[in-house]
């Protein structure tokens, strides 16, 4: 099992309120690294405390947190949309204020809300861009540093 390499190192969020759901705190990047360069690397979103107790971790937030500690420049959030949608049509880019206005709108709701906070987290911590797409080949929704100011 890959959580017993410690690929993802945590602490829980709250464990009086969500249990068994963590954060990470750490990536094994060694590890990482010797698994990516057989080809592309998928990693179940589990942590492992220092105690050695498993937990859940959301996929959005375990891919940002790699993606920040592995100091990557582009992160993919693959979905099961083609982008963030408003009214059946795709956003091309979004800013983190447009993304605040959506919320507040709920207008974006449910499963993409992590997703685009997990993106802007890994943006205001080095990564330089985001997609978030159904499939790599299409250009689904930009997210760049740029857009954190905007």
């Amino acid at each position: 099992m890959l959580a017993d390499k410690k690929v993802l190192v945590g602490d829980y969020l709250n464990q009086t309120l969500y249990g068994e759901v963590g954060q990470v705190t750490e990536v094994n990047q060694d590890y990482i690294n010797h698994a990516l360069a057989s080809g592309i690397g998928v990693c179940a979103p589990l942590a492992v405390t220092e105690s050695g107790r498993y937990l859940n971790v959301n996929g959005d937030v375990a891919a940002a947190a790699i993606a920040r500690l592995m100091g990557a420049e582009k992160l993919y959030l693959v979905t099961d949309v083609p982008g963030v949608m408003i009214n059946s049509h795709v956003i091309d880019q979004l800013s983190l204020q447009k993304a605040n206005q959506l919320f507040e709108a709920e207008i974006i709701q449910s499963g993409m809300q992590p997703k685009i906070k997990a993106a802007f987290d890994a943006l205001k911590h080095g990564v330089k861009e985001v997609k978030i797409t159904n499939q790599l080949q299409h250009s689904g929704t930009r997210l760049s540093v740029k857009q954190l100011a905007i």
